[in-house]
């Protein structure tokens, strides 16, 4: 392998957070229903309406934002990419026997000093009829 990258990003810390959060903004949340109910003018009640509107906003962000979280790391996605060098495939199979034979021939065929080749040189002779049985065999 000649590359590895792993990524990950823990949200345990911002999770806890916006608990802590929401559990503030609830609270804001409850004391601002009791200001209403104790609330004698129409003024009051609308000032109060409003804080409640943004603290109930602020309370569906938050729940919002830790459902996801939950979701994410319930349902999380492992990629993983390897790369590593090339190898060389080894060759089919090589056929030993013609490897041989060729070399004899070139050995039998090649141009000797003084311009004379032996008469003669041993080499494997072919028994007729089968393939690949030589003479030393026939007997």
């Amino acid at each position: 392998m000649t590359t590895r990258t792993i990524t990950g990003e823990d949200v345990t810390q911002e999770y806890y957070d916006l608990g802590a959060e929401l559990d503030n903004q609830v609270e804001v949340r409850d004391r601002l229903f009791q200001l209403l109910k104790q609330s004698v003018k129409v003024q009051d009640a609308i000032a109060v309406e409003g804080q409640l509107e943004r603290v109930g906003a602020n309370v569906n962000r938050l729940k919002g934002r830790m459902k996801y979280l939950e979701t994410m790391t319930g349902m999380s996605t492992i990629s993983l990419s390897l790369y590593g060098e090339e190898r060389a495939v080894p060759e089919g199979f090589i056929n030993w026997s013609l490897v041989g034979h060729g070399f004899w021939r070139a050995a039998r065929e090649r141009p000797v000093r003084g311009g004379r080749r032996p008469a003669a040189l041993p080499g494997p002779s072919r028994a007729p009829g089968k393939p690949g049985q030589t003479a030393s065999r026939r007997a």
